[in-house]
């Protein structure tokens, strides 16, 4: 795509509609052609896998009283759906792992370009060509939105881009396979960024459910045993002695001198890994001033553990908790959860659930001092 697109937002949607409209394969570079169909393959392959765990599970009972009837496959599933109902439910097991490729720019994409192509009997050349439109609109507006340092863009407010932009990319692919000229894309994704809007002003409003219940969270249910007293605000904050993804032993305690943001999650976790990049910006922006981070990953072993934290980029320090023995000291019953411990090894503050940025950032400070 021209680099003009990605200079500046003036005219935007107008330069996404041009581009969509006007895009044909033979333009494409052979490696973008192989990129792309190896992206397909991976986001069908862990799509399949998503259908045999725990969100294909209710994404199958859901289905069964809500989905309209069509001619639309939903991945995996001994189901039918039509081109509406299946992009969502495809796009929702493509993501549910967290697996899929870089941004997940296929997850949206994909379900989009499959679906209106099976509704409108499109080969399979024009559903490559809708895809390769929809990842290259993801990321182009990636360039522009998705550095949170500038405070530019939904990940500067703490948004999870997917949510911003996905829709954005996924009605340009399904505008590609519609033919659509230049002034119907454009209506497509005005209707689409009106529809962000909404949701985005809704789930920011204040709700019962939203001033008295934590964050999101995963329960559990912890087998290991407990052999110290749990963790009490203003009292010493649990020792443990533990091996690292890198094989480094650490002993909680010899942190003492630091602040110490000790969480427990897992790769399996869906508010976890939401709220991952939060945390790893956080740990960006004060590890100068000595803040530790350490999250603990339950039920997981190290190498589960080290793939998951390089396909995301999270650098601080992460432990495998496989039998569950820190977390059971921890008596944890939901992930993520969040112990800040001061300078002095004393726990601060403790929260079950997960955390928007501000805060993060008031919790941080607050053990900074």
């Amino acid at each position: 795509m021209s680099d003009a697109l990605h200079q500046s937002i003036d005219g935007l949607s107008r330069k996404l509609a041009e581009f969509t409209q006007a895009f044909e394969l033979a333009q494409a570079p052979a490696e973008v052609i192989s990129n792309a169909k190896l992206a397909i393959l991976d986001c069908l392959g862990v799509s399949v896998l998503a259908t045999r765990q725990e969100i294909g599970e209710c994404l199958d009972k859901f289905a069964k009283g809500n989905v309209s009837a069509g001619d639309c496959t939903v991945w995996g599933m001994a189901l039918k759906a039509s081109a509406r109902d299946a992009a969502f439910l495809n796009g929702t097991l493509a993501h549910g792992l967290d697996y899929d490729d870089r941004n997940h720019s296929s997850t949206y994409t994909l379900a989009a370009a499959v679906a209106t192509a099976e509704s409108t009997r499109a080969n399979g050349r024009q559903a490559l060509e809708a895809f390769i439109v929809g990842r290259e609109v993801r990321a182009s507006l990636d360039r522009i939105f998705s550095s949170r340092s500038s405070g530019i863009g939904p990940g500067a407010r703490g948004w999870h881009s997917n949510g911003i932009l996905g829709p954005v990319a996924a009605a340009c692919s399904a505008s590609r396979i519609y033919r659509l000229n230049v002034q119907q894309t454009l209506a497509a994704i005005g209707l689409t960024g009106a529809i962000i809007v909404a949701i985005a002003y809704i789930s920011n409003q204040p709700t019962a459910a939203t001033s008295t219940v934590p964050g999101d969270v995963t329960s559990i249910n912890v087998t290991g045993t407990a052999t110290s007293d749990p963790p009490i605000v203003g009292k010493p904050a649990p020792d443990f002695y533990a091996a690292t993804t890198d094989g480094k032993l650490l002993r909680l305690s010899d942190l003492e001198g630091n602040p110490v943001w000790l969480t427990f999650g897992a790769s399996w976790c869906q508010p976890c890994r939401a709220e991952n990049p939060d945390i790893q910006a956080a740990y960006q922006n004060y590890k100068d001033q000595g803040l530790v981070v350490v999250q603990v990953y339950i039920t997981e072993d190290a190498k589960t553990v080290t793939e998951y934290a390089g396909r995301v980029g999270l650098t601080y320090v992460k432990i495998p908790d496989r039998d569950e023995r820190i977390a059971a000291e921890y008596r944890i019953l939901g992930i993520p959860s969040h112990f800040f411990i001061d300078r002095g090894g004393v726990l601060r503050q403790l929260r079950i659930g997960s955390f928007d940025p501000p805060g993060i950032e008031a919790a941080v400070r607050a053990i900074l001092r």
